[in-house]
């Protein structure tokens, strides 16, 4: 889903949350987070909350920012950062507003193989649609990001990381 589609942040109570959870086996609680500015660009979510987690301590955490769209959820993967007493959205929500609501997954980390990054695509509480990939229904859980997209090298060359940065790692996330 893009930008362009009409979404909302779910109520913690929304009965498709259980949904989700039990299709996607996760454990976490739904949290809302509210977004705070530290000047990182949209879309670049994994590399600003690792980026936090280097500069100002802490770690990055993985898991989906989750919106409903009519009568359905769409949950993008995501990662917050972790200040050490609590989880931060450092980046713009992907719909706009000022919170997503998150749940947190850490089994969903960044690997690379070979010379591809995997990464997840959206889930969705669609009975026919369980993976989306450029809004377009995927067969597989997940697809492959070359570490010199452009998006990822401007980044990096901003704020001093190597694409392998964006990689979940044991000391920051």
């Amino acid at each position: 889903m893009s930008e362009h589609h009409r979404a909302n942040v779910p109520d913690l109570t929304d009965p498709l949350l259980v949904e989700f959870s039990s299709r996607y086996y996760l454990t976490s609680s739904p949290l809302h987070l509210t977004f705070t500015d530290y000047g990182y660009p949209a879309s670049q979510c994994h590399l600003a909350a690792k980026h936090c987690a280097m500069t100002k301590g802490g770690r990055r955490v993985h898991g989906w920012a989750v919106w409903k769209i009519g009568d359905f959820l769409v949950a993008e993967h995501h990662s917050v950062w972790d200040d050490g007493n609590r989880l931060v959205d450092v980046t713009p929500p992907k719909f706009g507003g000022d919170r997503i609501l998150f749940i947190r997954d850490d089994a969903s980390d960044l690997i690379q193989n070979d010379d591809i990054f995997v990464m997840w695509c959206d889930r969705t509480t669609l009975s026919q649609i369980m993976f989306l990939c450029n809004n377009e229904k995927h067969e597989e859980p997940n697809w492959g990001l070359r570490p010199d997209n452009a998006a990822i090298t401007s980044f990096c060359a901003k704020y001093g990381l190597t694409p392998t940065d964006m990689l979940t790692d044991t000391t920051h996330g």
